[in-house]
């Protein structure tokens, strides 16, 4: 029991320090360029759109579009003011 509560234990050793100091100093580096890739702007949605290809672009406005209308369809469905099947 002597052993677990032991102070000398829990104190931070040298090596702890100089990892601790290591690991501060990668954080606070900035990070490298790499030479192949563009920067995209990062303002918002602005930038995560603008950084797409076309064909990317297309595809994510046709989903948001089948999105909406099925959404929409499902609701005129529920409220019933359309009826899919009329009996």
């Amino acid at each position: 029991m002597d052993d677990l509560l032991d102070r000398r234990r829990w104190l931070p050793t040298a090596e702890d320090e100089e990892e601790t100091a290591s690991f501060r100093s990668l954080l606070e580096e900035e990070p490298e360029e790499r030479p192949g890739r563009q920067k995209r702007p990062s303002a918002g949605l602005m930038g995560v759109i603008g950084g797409l290809s076309p064909w990317q672009r297309f595809v994510l406005a046709l989903l948001l579009f089948l999105n909406v209308a099925l959404l929409g369809c499902m609701c005129l469905v529920m409220t019933g003011r359309v009826v899919p099947v009329p009996p």
